[in-house]
């Protein structure tokens, strides 16, 4: 479209993205090269890939097959790991578009087992589609996701902002070695701290020299 006075622009940048299925041990050597990491569980996957994935793999994207009944076990432990990592779950939606009752009903179990277990954080809603007919708006893509368990706002969030962040992340991962985080206190961090613990903490031991 013809720029206009008033309107601002913006870049507009492709993102090369790389697949690696589940060899989750492959994705450092591909951290240089593309701009994001994405990971499938399939019928091959076993439970303890899973949690390997979860807990260990230098991915962005971790990308369920939901139209099939599941290999391993969807530990809502193993995917709070990868959330809180900054690594999101990926649904893809195109599929829903054209399957049968049974893969259907599979898709929308399994979303709605997923969307559970991240408790409605760190998703991604994709069309996962090359054709360009099965593309869905924004807003629709939201509607198809409240139907997975998601409240309005996670919905929202699966389109918009955790796309950006993962995008965002990214870049640092590829901008940075080492790094910190600073983060205010949890009720809960407060409700753990334990006085006596950190007073009878040993002193760190100084040589002189």
């Amino acid at each position: 479209s013809r720029w206009r006075p008033g309107c601002e622009q913006h870049e507009f940048r492709v993102l090369e993205r790389v697949n690696l299925g589940g060899a989750w041990e492959q994705c450092p050597k591909y951290k240089d090269s593309h701009d994001l990491i994405g990971l499938e569980c399939d019928a091959s996957t076993t439970s303890e890939i899973f949690k390997k994935i979860c807990e260990r793999a230098e991915c962005d994207l971790i990308t369920i097959n939901l139209s099939k009944p599941l290999s391993f076990h969807l530990s809502q432990s193993h995917v709070q790991c990868a959330v809180r990592r900054g690594v999101a779950f990926e649904i893809l939606y195109s599929k829903v578009l054209h399957a049968d009752e049974s893969t259907r009903r599979s898709i929308f179990g399994n979303a709605r087992l997923l969307c559970r277990s991240t408790r409605g954080k760190g998703l991604v809603l994709s069309s996962g589609t090359a054709n360009p007919l099965d593309l869905r708006s924004p807003s629709d893509a939201q509607n198809l996701a409240t139907l997975f368990g998601l409240k309005p706002a996670e919905a929202k969030a699966a389109v918009e902002s955790t796309c950006a962040r993962i995008v965002e992340r990214a870049g640092l991962r590829r901008g940075f070695k080492r790094g910190f985080q600073l983060r205010e206190k949890t009720r809960e961090d407060v409700e753990n701290f334990d006085e006596n613990r950190v007073a009878g903490a040993k002193k760190p031991r100084v040589q002189k020299y």
